[in-house]
């Protein structure tokens, strides 16, 4: 064999194992995570990330999951209807109380509550 052909060689081995070794890495990812998102589904989650969401905030099955999520949304809507309604309570007495200055302003809102 010339020398040329055997750098060649020599030169081209080394991309084709990287090449080879990435493409395992990739399998063996895709593999795994389909394993995972399997599981997930068997046990009624959506998605795996879901599963691991569920289990670090405390809820083991599908069913206290979904309960949770219900519950928090339940409570981050009435956290924003308060916030709103305060909202809105402060504009109103703002312009209102706009040219009272200080001290005043202070009694005229104690006295208002």
């Amino acid at each position: 064999m010339p020398v040329g052909r055997t750098k060649t060689v020599l030169a081209i081995i080394p991309i084709i194992v990287g090449v080879a070794f990435v493409a395992y890495a990739v399998h063996s990812t895709v593999s795994e995570n389909a394993a995972k998102e399997a599981s997930a589904h068997a046990l009624g989650f959506l998605s795996y990330a879901e599963q691991t969401t569920a289990a670090q905030r405390g809820a083991r099955t599908p069913a206290e999951w979904h309960a949770k999520l219900a519950n928090d949304t339940a409570k981050q809507k009435i956290a924003d209807e308060e916030r709103a309604k305060a909202e809105a309570e402060r504009k109103k007495n703002n312009g209102r109380l706009m040219h009272l200055s200080g001290r005043r302003r202070q009694r005229k809102a104690e006295n208002a509550n």
